[in-house]
C-alpha cells in the first residue's frame, strides 16, 4: 500500500492543516519535530517521499496560485496536485504543470469528469457532507465508476490534522462499491495502515502523523 506525503501549499509555503480551517493554517515548521523549514523542495529533499499529494489551497480558493513549486516538485518526483478544478480551462493549465491533476468534488463541474483520462477524482467530505452539491459518497462513488479517472480519493477534511482514525467497516464499504483503486485521506494513524491494506486500499495519504514521527515514509 502506498504511503503519499500530503503538503498543503498557501503563499509559497507549506502549511500545517487542521479539520479544512484554512484560515488559521501556520507554516509546517512550527508544528513539525522532523523539519525545520516550510519550502517545500527542503522538505522532499530531506524526508525523500516516493510520490507526493499537492493541494494548492490559492487556487482552491481563487486567491492565486503555487503553480510554480508545482512544476518544480513534479520535475523531481511524481505528483498530484489538486489545484481546485473548475472547467476544463483550468484542467488544461495543470496538465501542463506534468503532475497528475487531482479533480476535487468541492470546486469541479460534474461534465469535468467526462475528460478526466489520466486524472484522479477526490471526492471531497467536510462534516458528513460530499462537498459540491453530491448527496453521499456511494453516489460520487457509483459516478466515477463510470468516469475515465484512474484513481478515487476519499478525503474527509474535517479529519485532517486530527489523527482520528477510520473504522473498518466505512472502508470495506467503499472499496467494495469502487471500481478503481481507492485512496484514503484525512487523519490517518499508524495502526490504520494494516487494516486499509487488508480491506484492499490502494494507498493513504499522510502528513501529521509523519510531521510528529508517529509513521515513517
Amino acid at each position: 500500500m502506498r504511503k503519499i506525503f500530503v503538503m498543503d501549499l498557501k503563499d509559497g509555503i507549506v502549511v500545517h492543516a487542521f479539520r479544512g480551517e484554512r484560515e488559521k493554517y501556520e507554516p509546517i515548521e512550527k508544528f513539525s519535530k522532523i523539519v525545520s523549514t516550510s519550502d517545500a523542495m527542503e522538505i522532499v529533499k530531506e524526508l525523500k517521499p516516493k510520490e507526493v499529494y499537492v493541494a494548492d489551497l490559492n487556487a482552491i480558493e481563487k486567491n492565486g496560485n503555487n503553480f510554480e513549486i508545482i512544476k518544480e516538485l513534479s520535475a523531481n518526483i511524481p505528483v498530484m496536485a489538486d489545484c481546485g478544478v473548475r472547467d476544463e480551462k483550468d484542467l488544461q493549465n495543470i496538465r501542463k504543470l506534468r503532475c497528475t491533476p487531482v479533480i476535487g468534488t468541492e470546486t469541479a463541474e460534474k461534465r469535468i469528469f467526462e475528460i478526466s483520462t489520466g486524472c484522479v477524482a477526490s471526492i471531497d467530505i467536510k462534516d458528513d457532507k460530499v462537498l459540491g452539491g453530491w448527496k453521499s459518497v456511494e453516489e460520487a462513488v457509483k459516478f466515477l465508476n463510470e468516469s475515465l479517472v484512474k484513481e478515487i480519493i476519499i478525503l474527509d477534511i474535517s479529519r485532517v490534522g486530527t489523527g482520528r482514525g477510520w473504522r473498518k467497516n466505512e472502508i470495506e464499504r467503499i472499496v467494495r462499491l469502487s471500481e478503481k483503486p481507492v485512496i484514503i485521506g484525512g487523519g490517518i494513524k499508524a495502526n490504520d495502515l494494516e487494516m486499509m491494506e487488508d480491506c484492499g486500499v490502494s494507498g493513504v495519504l499522510v502528513s501529521t502523523s509523519v510531521h510528529l514521527g508517529e509513521l515513517k515514509l
